[in-house]
């Protein structure tokens, strides 16, 4: 588990956060392409496992799961 005690993601952005490029509003203003969460997201698939986004209260907490094949 990775967490952060950031600005966090909203729930309904969550899973669209994981899409390549994809900038949400609060980080605009922030250096970034919108890669990093997306390249986890198609690493875990490549090794069958999942990325699940939740809150960390404050911030975001990134779960890696993987699955035993």
């Amino acid at each position: 588990m990775i967490a952060d005690n950031g600005k966090g993601i909203k729930g309904e952005d969550r899973e669209r956060a994981l899409d390549q490029l994809v900038r949400l509003d609060l980080s605009r203003s922030v250096h970034g392409l919108g890669l990093g969460l997306a390249l986890v997201n198609t690493v875990m698939k490549i090794h069958n496992g999942q990325i699940s986004l939740s809150d960390n209260y404050p911030g975001l907490r990134a779960r890696l799961l993987f699955n035993e094949s």
